[in-house]
């Protein structure tokens, strides 16, 4: 970081995603950064106000983490 480091970035994420619907699931790792927060929370404000759109049921990762509670 430019200003230091960040010990924590979570209530960074959360306050990124504040009032968009989110699910905490229980696994020790980090799921979203801030950076990837602010690309949904940019898609969803434009996303939730279009009457016609549909939910997006695809997923990419990047990594090679293998989690024993996700699927592959």
């Amino acid at each position: 970081m430019r200003h230091g480091a960040i010990p924590d970035s979570r209530p960074a994420t959360l306050e990124i995603l504040s009032g968009i619907p989110i699910k905490q699931i229980d696994e020790p790792f980090e799921f979203i950064t801030p950076t990837g927060a602010a690309i949904v929370a940019g898609v969803w404000r434009i996303v939730r106000t279009d009457a016609g759109a549909s939910r997006w049921k695809i997923g990419y990762r990047i990594g090679s983490r293998k989690l024993p509670n996700r699927p592959e």
